[in-house]
C-alpha cells in the first residue's frame, strides 16, 4: 500500500498491485475537507490509471445534500472518466446510511458498478470478479 493522503479525518493509500484506491474517512468532517479529499482522488485518478475505488464511510456520518449532489454529479462521473471500473462502499447496516446512498447512485451513469459491502474483503473479491 503506497499511502496517498492522511489527515485527522481521511487516510487514502494506493494498492499498486490490485489497482485499488482506498479511502478510510475517519470521522465526520465538513464540506471544505470532504471536498478536499475528493478532489486529490480526482488529481491522482488523472496521473495514474486506477481500475477500483473503495471508500469505507461507516465514520464519515451522512454528509450534507450540496456535497451529496456534487459527488453524484462531478466526482462519480469524473471517477468512471478516468478508467475507473468499479466503486465499492463499506457501510454499516444503518438505514439512513443506505437510502443516502442509494439516493447518490440514481441517475449516475455506470451505478451498476457500483456497490455497497460490509466489509473490505467482500469488495475485494468482488473487484477481481471480472
Amino acid at each position: 500500500m503506497v499511502p496517498i493522503l492522511e489527515t485527522e479525518y481521511a487516510q487514502l493509500t494506493l494498492d499498486q498491485e490490485l489497482s485499488v484506491l482506498k479511502l478510510i474517512w475517519k470521522e465526520e468532517c465538513v464540506s471544505e475537507t470532504y471536498r478536499f479529499v475528493y478532489e486529490n482522488i480526482l488529481d491522482l485518478c488523472k496521473k495514474t490509471t486506477v481500475r477500483f475505488y473503495i471508500a469505507d464511510i461507516r465514520k464519515l456520518g451522512l454528509i450534507s445534500q450540496s456535497d451529496r449532489k456534487w459527488l453524484q454529479t462531478k466526482v462519480i462521473p469524473k471517477l468512471f472518466k478516468s478508467g475507473m471500473e468499479k466503486i465499492g462502499t463499506i457501510v454499516d447496516g444503518d438505514v439512513y446510511t443506505q437510502r443516502h446512498l442509494s439516493h447518490i447512485n440514481q441517475g449516475v451513469k455506470g451505478s451498476e458498478n457500483i456497490k455497497q459491502f460490509g466489509r473490505l474483503e467482500e469488495a475485494i473479491r468482488w473487484f477481481k470478479d471480472e
